[in-house]
């Protein structure tokens, strides 16, 4: 079984991409996420920054 987070996100900070000494792109990130949420009968705002590392094909994908 595989597990799955899809977020809808926006790139806000992304560095240069690397190499590891084995030629491996790798490539660090940051996403950023806001908007509004109806819980509980109300309503909430929700804002996060997440830290990320693509790997490989992705982190080629990503730089582009």
């Amino acid at each position: 079984m595989n597990n799955r987070l899809t977020l809808q996100a926006g790139i806000a900070t992304r560095e240069q991409l690397r190499h590891t000494p084995a030629g491996v792109a790798v490539l660090s990130f940051t996403v950023e996420h806001a908007s509004s949420q109806f819980e509980a009968g109300h309503q909430r705002d929700v804002a996060l920054m997440l830290d990320c590392v693509a790997i490989g094909d992705k982190a080629k994908a990503l730089d582009q």
